[in-house]
């Protein structure tokens, strides 16, 4: 979907001194989508969501994607607006560390599948699982000092 005139948004990630990663975003047409947009979506069978997009506006075009028979695909990226009812009417949630710790309401440690799949399936009526070989834990690894020195430097103007 266009919104034409409006900014497209914009994320620019930075490291900070502690080595974790966080982003400066501007919402241009992310935040001006509403419901009335998604009132006749195009014909599709898969609707992917992320959280920049406001949760009314998001639980309606997946209401409406639902209720076809598509696939919900939610990407709670930004998880700061992420409802109940939007993680009940997706079909598929992927969250990364720092939303799974988010959504739970604690963070995330080391071998934690378990705990992650019984705190999250009262959240959203579903049984949940993580991928092969994925793991969940509390933060990123800071950067080295040097390391994260050399990447500023790149990035400087």
């Amino acid at each position: 979907m266009q919104l034409r005139g409006s900014a497209t948004a914009v994320a620019v990630p930075l490291i900070t001194p502690d080595g974790d990663v966080a982003f400066v975003q501007y919402q241009g047409a992310n935040r001006q989508l509403s419901p009335a947009h998604c009132a006749d979506p195009p014909d599709s069978d898969v609707l992917l969501l992320q959280g920049e997009v406001s949760s009314i506006t998001a639980e309606y075009a997946a209401r409406v994607i639902g209720g076809r028979g598509g696939i919900v695909v939610l990407n709670p990226a930004p998880a700061h607006d992420i409802t109940g009812q939007l993680l009940a009417a997706a079909t598929v949630v992927c969250p990364d560390e720092v939303e799974a710790a988010a959504l739970l309401g604690r963070p995330t440690s080391r071998g934690c599948q378990a705990s992650f799949w019984m705190a999250c399936r009262p959240r959203t009526g579903r049984p949940c699982r993580t991928a092969p070989g994925s793991r969940l834990t509390p933060r990123h690894r800071p950067v080295p000092r040097r390391r994260r020195e050399r990447a500023l430097l790149r990035v400087s103007p």
